[in-house]
């Protein structure tokens, strides 16, 4: 969607009509306008990802520098697999494998402390596992 007046002093704003494609993330920008005319630089959010049938935006994994030290992720790079660590309190976790592209690649289940996750059919690159509401773990795929 291109820029859009939605008049003055407005404090929110829903766009209604919108076809949006399952596990993709969607980014929205403001700018201002003064009273002179003036246009100001825009300022865009961290991406919302869009899950179908979920009512609640999930944030951006790219852009998070928090880390949970009882969650990790190893080796990295990765070559045939990852190891996803947690504590036993925290089970069962149900996450995502996301690329690079922001796109949800496969849902991923941890019902034990220690879980290896398959990383052979990945391209190089780097990756991010999501299991909220904890922060994404990123790796590296060689």
């Amino acid at each position: 969607v291109g820029w859009t007046p939605t008049g003055d002093t407005l404090l929110s704003w829903v766009h209604t009509g919108l076809s949006l494609v399952d596990s993709q993330y969607y980014y929205f920008g403001v700018r201002a306008r003064n009273r002179a005319g003036l246009i100001g630089p825009e300022t865009w959010s961290d991406g919302i990802l869009y899950v179908q049938g979920t009512s609640t935006p999930l944030p951006s994994p790219t852009l998070s520098s928090e880390r949970v030290p009882t969650l990790r992720v190893y080796p990295s790079p990765a070559q045939r697999m990852v190891m996803v660590e947690c504590l036993r309190e925290m089970l069962p976790l149900k996450g995502y494998l996301i690329n690079s592209e922001g796109r949800i690649l496969r849902s991923v289940d941890l019902d034990a402390s220690e879980t290896s996750i398959p990383t052979e059919s990945l391209s190089p690159g780097i990756y991010w596992l999501w299991f909220p509401p904890y922060a994404p773990l990123s790796f590296f795929r060689e």
